[in-house]
């Protein structure tokens, strides 16, 4: 388990579940603990349902880990996403579905 800026992240089997806010304070660390893993599957599977996103840099964080995610060949799923922005949640979606 790692502690983030009052984030936390865990491996539950496949699945990577987030808890605690994203936002300016857990971005980068939010990053980090991403890019340091190596994942064993073809789709990272990341659960956000025990986190909010709270400002700008936390949806940027997320689209920074998808593209990162798909420029490495793999898939990611993203459980519990809430973006109530429907500009932003509409371009979450045609992220995570291209």
């Amino acid at each position: 388990m790692a502690k983030l800026a009052n984030i936390s992240i865990t491996q539950e089997e496949n699945v990577f579940v987030v808890r605690g806010p994203l936002f300016f304070a857990s971005t980068h660390e939010f990053l980090h603990y991403f890019e340091s893993r190596d994942y064993d599957n073809e789709t990272l599977i990341i659960n956000l349902s025990d986190s909010h996103i709270l400002d700008h840099s936390g949806i940027e964080a997320l689209k920074t880990l998808i593209i990162n995610t798909k420029k490495q060949n793999r898939k990611i799923a993203i459980i519990g996403l809430e973006i109530h922005n429907p500009e932003l949640r509409n371009e979450m979606d045609l992220l995570l579905s291209e």
